[in-house]
């Protein structure tokens, strides 16, 4: 394990693998770099790659506030990433899955040295119906962060993901449960990586690096339509349909198709 400092004075952790080109392995919502073990090992063999801990999660740490404003706190996770960026040279491919994929994209957008940006199922609304909820989300675990609530918190997001009601009581008592809930107050930045959880194409006019979008065949539905927004209001987007994937993807299964954007972006 290595670490940087992040500009608000925050430490980030990652594990650097492999060599050759530099890539950068961004996590979703609830994941520290762990999650993204078995990628980084296929990719490591053809790439350096950077697994990094975003803050507050695993062995970063977090100079945030619950009162830092949903921009603010985005862009303290795009200096983290550029923190790690410059460890790996000061420019670097991007991978982010998720909510990681919005974060990097955004990052990138916004000024991060990319290569290239492949995004794995960016979860964006597409109504400003799918934005008020997603901004009573934020404001819902906001508060329950704030009052130290989190299997609450946790609980709160499962049930934005589509978990029915009746069954939340068996999942507070899955074995996972416990691990989730440590990592629950850091759900508000994946929120703010959101922003108003709406796709807004302007931010992305002036990027001129080759994005790759993948989704899963068998994903759900929402994150099929949400692909489908972001294929149709940002042009230039390279797609890629998985099949026998769903959202929690399958290392194997993206690594041949990351390999091949990663070596034509870099």
């Amino acid at each position: 394990m290595e670490t940087v400092t992040s500009t608000d004075g925050t430490v980030i952790a990652y594990e650097r693998t492999g060599s050759g080109p530099a890539v950068v392995l961004v996590a979703g919502a609830l994941c520290d770099r762990h999650a993204h073990d078995p990628l980084a090992a296929l990719l490591s063999e053809h790439f350096t790659v950077y697994n990094y801990d975003r803050r507050g999660r695993g062995d970063s740490g977090d100079n945030g506030s619950l009162d830092d404003p949903m921009d603010r706190a985005a862009r303290q996770e795009f200096d983290d990433l550029a923190a790690v960026v410059r460890a790996a040279g000061g420019r670097a491919c991007l991978f982010g899955a998720s909510s990681g994929a919005i974060l990097a994209w955004r990052a990138a957008a916004h000024g991060v040295p990319a290569a290239g940006v492949a995004l794995w199922e960016p979860p964006y609304g597409r109504t400003e119906e799918e934005s008020r909820a997603h901004l009573d989300y934020y404001a819902d675990i906001r508060e329950l962060i704030a009052e130290g609530r989190k299997d609450d918190a946790l609980a709160r997001f499962v049930r934005m993901t589509g978990a029915p009601e009746e069954a939340m009581p068996q999942l507070r008592r899955e074995p996972w449960w416990p691990r989730m809930a440590e990592i629950a107050p850091t759900l508000r930045y994946d929120a703010c990586a959101l922003g108003d959880g709406l796709l807004h194409p302007g931010e992305f006019a002036d990027l001129t690096v080759p994005v790759l979008l993948m989704e899963g065949e068998e994903t759900m539905e929402v994150l099929h339509h949400a692909a489908d927004h972001v294929r149709e209001a940002v042009p230039g987007v390279r797609h890629v349909l998985i099949k026998g994937q769903n959202h929690e993807f399958e290392a194997d299964a993206l690594a041949p198709i990351l390999v091949e954007f990663f070596r034509t972006a870099s």
